[in-house]
């Protein structure tokens, strides 16, 4: 069976995007990065980089979440486009624009926006016009097309996916309104059954959570499923500083929005305790 070194990050998340589609029998081996567990001997005997995703596959290791998707398509020959030189191309570059830009100016924008120290505005609005740009190439990229490749559904989709979950986390609350050909693309990506699939089947969050329960209409709470994500990037002694503002943001992510209509019973698990609210679901 494929190993699934995984955490709650937006790399992981498109490969575990991908196993879900595809149905491949996995087994998910969570890494710790509170931990350091992954500057483990044998983690780094799988990657040297020390980040996660990573997959061994029998006697096969890969890593890099974009290598992964392309070695897992071509594996499988699923989520590819049309069998030509430019359709590849196309597959290619698309792939390489995710993992080079819009993974890493994302990744920046999150940090100088949310954790780094004040007064690093040069910084804080490079990364931040630099996320927006990424993300307006790929509004116009969907401006005529379903998917980011055309008609089909691919990879690329799934790359871009992992780190479109966090727009509003990166850029801010109002982001989506300049996007609107993005929007459409990722409410019609998060409505899949694997999407939905693999945010219930990750493990419990590696650090802090956020679960929500169901409360339809003039009934008391609803025995739904409850779920729990780690907050990409905040460790658990910056947990408590949490504003409720984004304890209520984390918890609109949850999939239990799509279960139906009325209010939800939440809850975010911090070192001092937990804080508990209700939340109307997501528009």
């Amino acid at each position: 069976m494929l190993k699934f070194y995984f955490n709650g990050s937006p790399n992981p998340a498109k490969v575990a995007l991908f196993l879900e589609e595809s149905e491949l029998p996995y087994q998910i081996i969570p890494v710790d990065a509170r931990k350091g567990e992954q500057f483990s001997e044998e983690f780094l005997a799988l990657n040297p980089n020390a980040k996660v995703p990573v997959i061994v596959d029998g006697d096969v290791r890969v890593f890099d979440s974009s290598a992964i998707l392309l070695y897992l398509a071509e594996k499988t020959g699923r989520f590819l486009p049309s069998a030509t030189p430019q359709a590849r191309a196309d597959l290619l570059s698309w792939l390489m624009f995710v993992a080079s830009g819009v993974g890493p100016y994302s990744g920046q924008a999150v940090h100088f926006k949310h954790f780094a120290p004040q007064g690093l505005d040069y910084a804080l609005d490079r990364y931040q016009y630099e996320a927006r740009r990424h993300y307006g190439i790929l509004d116009a990229q969907l401006s005529s097309r379903t998917y980011l490749l055309g008609e089909t559904y691919t990879i690329v989709d799934m790359a871009a996916w992992g780190w479109a979950r966090m727009i509003p986390f990166i850029v801010g609350d109002t982001a989506w309104n300049a996007w609107p050909n993005l929007r459409r693309w990722f409410d019609l990506i998060s409505a899949r059954p694997a999407a939905m699939a693999m945010r219930m089947a990750m493990p419990p969050s590696l650090g802090v959570g956020v679960g929500c329960e169901r409360r339809p209409p003039g009934r008391s709470i609803a025995p739904i499923k409850k779920a729990n994500r780690r907050i990409t990037g905040v460790k658990t002694t910056q947990a408590a500083a949490l504003s409720e503002k984004r304890i209520r943001y984390f918890a609109k992510l949850l999939p239990i929005e799509r279960l139906g209509v009325g209010r939800k019973r939440c809850w975010f698990n911090a070192p001092n305790g937990t804080k508990r609210f209700s939340l109307m679901p997501r528009d």
